[in-house]
Protein backbone atom coordinates (compact mmCIF):
# COMPACT_ATOMS: atom_id res chain seq x y z
CA UNK A 1 0.00 0.00 0.00
CA UNK A 2 2.73 2.47 0.90
CA UNK A 3 4.52 2.01 -2.43
CA UNK A 4 1.33 2.68 -4.41
CA UNK A 5 0.63 5.84 -2.42
CA UNK A 6 4.16 7.12 -3.02
CA UNK A 7 3.88 6.57 -6.77
CA UNK A 8 0.58 8.45 -6.94
CA UNK A 9 1.98 11.33 -4.90
CA UNK A 10 5.09 11.56 -7.07
CA UNK A 11 2.94 11.60 -10.20
CA UNK A 12 0.83 14.48 -8.86
CA UNK A 13 3.95 16.48 -8.01
CA UNK A 14 5.28 15.90 -11.51
CA UNK A 15 2.06 17.29 -13.00
CA UNK A 16 2.40 20.42 -10.88
CA UNK A 17 6.01 20.81 -12.01
CA UNK A 18 4.96 20.62 -15.65
CA UNK A 19 2.27 23.24 -15.05
CA UNK A 20 4.79 25.54 -13.38
CA UNK A 21 7.31 25.10 -16.19
CA UNK A 22 4.62 25.78 -18.79
CA UNK A 23 3.47 28.89 -16.93
CA UNK A 24 7.04 30.18 -16.76
CA UNK A 25 7.63 29.61 -20.48
CA UNK A 26 4.37 31.34 -21.37
CA UNK A 27 5.13 34.29 -19.10
CA UNK A 28 8.66 34.59 -20.50
CA UNK A 29 7.36 34.64 -24.06
CA UNK A 30 4.81 37.33 -23.25
CA UNK A 31 7.18 39.60 -21.37
CA UNK A 32 10.02 39.15 -23.88
CA UNK A 33 7.62 40.26 -26.61
CA UNK A 34 6.67 43.38 -24.63
CA UNK A 35 9.96 44.45 -23.03
CA UNK A 36 12.61 42.55 -24.96
CA UNK A 37 15.02 39.95 -23.64
CA UNK A 38 17.62 42.35 -22.22
CA UNK A 39 15.07 44.49 -20.35
CA UNK A 40 13.35 41.51 -18.74
CA UNK A 41 14.43 40.26 -15.34
CA UNK A 42 13.95 36.76 -14.02
CA UNK A 43 11.83 38.25 -11.24
CA UNK A 44 9.55 39.82 -13.87
CA UNK A 45 8.95 36.38 -15.34
CA UNK A 46 8.25 34.82 -11.95
CA UNK A 47 5.81 37.58 -11.04
CA UNK A 48 3.93 37.31 -14.33
CA UNK A 49 3.75 33.50 -14.01
CA UNK A 50 2.59 33.88 -10.38
CA UNK A 51 5.31 31.48 -9.21
CA UNK A 52 8.07 31.77 -6.63
CA UNK A 53 11.41 33.04 -7.86
CA UNK A 54 13.03 29.73 -6.93
CA UNK A 55 10.82 27.92 -9.44
CA UNK A 56 12.80 29.49 -12.27
CA UNK A 57 16.14 28.33 -10.92
CA UNK A 58 14.65 24.88 -10.31
CA UNK A 59 13.37 24.46 -13.88
CA UNK A 60 15.98 26.47 -15.82
CA UNK A 61 19.71 27.15 -15.47
CA UNK A 62 19.60 30.59 -17.09
CA UNK A 63 17.13 33.18 -18.29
Amino acid sequence: MYVLYYIKKESKENKNGKRTRTALLKAAGEIFAKKGYEATSVRDIAMLANTPFGAITYHFKTK
